[in-house]
C-alpha cells in the first residue's frame, strides 16, 4: 500500500513539474500577452469612435466594466487619465487608463496600469464599404512572478472576453440609426 501511495505521489508531482514546464515554455513565446481581434461593424468610423471613448458606451460593451471615470479634465486627448474598475469572478480589478496616442475617429491608444501589470491597448477604425473594420491589439506586461507563470492561461481567456466584448459591440452600434452617409 505504501508503494502504491508513494507511486501516486510521484506521479502528481510530476504531473505538477510538467504543467509548470509548460507554462514556463508557453511564457516564453514570442507572443506572450498579446490579443488580437478584429469585427465589421456596418456604420462609419465617427459613430463607432464614441462606443470607445465615452465611459457609458464603454460600459455597456465591455463585460464586467462597473466604472469609468475621467482623472483629468481636458476631455480626450493625449495624456487623458481615467480609472476604470472591472468584476471578474466576482474580484474587482482597479486600473488607470492613459491615452498615449489618438486620432479621432482612426485610432485610440491606451496604458493600463494596475496592480502587477502594464497594458497597452490600440484601436484602429477604418473605413470599409461605408462601415468600419475595427482591429483591436495589446500586449500585457505582468510583473508578478505567479501571473508571470499563470500568462498562458489568462491570455487565452482574455481572448475570449476580448471576441464577446467585441460582438456586443458590434450589435450595440448597429442597433443604432445609421449616422453620416451611406
Amino acid at each position: 500500500m505504501k508503494k502504491v501511495f508513494l507511486g501516486l505521489l510521484g506521479l502528481a508531482a510530476a504531473v505538477i513539474v510538467i504543467g509548470i514546464v509548460t507554462l514556463l515554455v508557453m511564457g516564453r513565446r514570442e507572443d506572450a500577452g498579446r490579443n488580437t481581434a478584429t469585427v465589421q461593424i456596418e456604420r462609419p468610423p465617427a459613430q463607432v469612435f464614441p462606443w470607445i471613448t465615452e465611459p457609458a458606451r464603454l460600459k455597456q460593451w465591455i463585460g464586467g466594466l462597473v466604472e469609468s471615470a475621467p482623472l483629468t479634465d481636458e476631455g480626450l486627448k493625449v495624456g487623458a487619465r481615467s480609472r476604470e474598475a472591472v468584476v471578474v469572478r466576482n474580484v474587482r480589478y482597479e486600473m488607470e487608463t492613459t491615452v498615449v496616442d489618438l486620432e479621432v475617429p482612426a485610432r485610440l491608444v491606451v496604458e493600463i496600469q494596475a496592480e502587477g501589470f502594464k497594458t497597452e491597448a490600440r484601436y484602429d477604425l477604418v473605413e470599409s464599404g461605408g462601415g468600419t473594420f475595427l482591429s483591436y491589439d495589446c500586449i500585457a506586461h505582468y510583473e508578478h512572478p505567479l501571473a508571470k507563470l499563470m500568462e498562458p492561461l489568462v491570455t487565452r481567456e482574455a481572448q475570449k472576453k476580448i471576441e464577446a466584448d467585441l460582438a456586443r459591440l458590434k450589435d450595440l452600434v448597429e442597433a443604432e440609426p445609421w449616422s453620416g452617409a451611406r
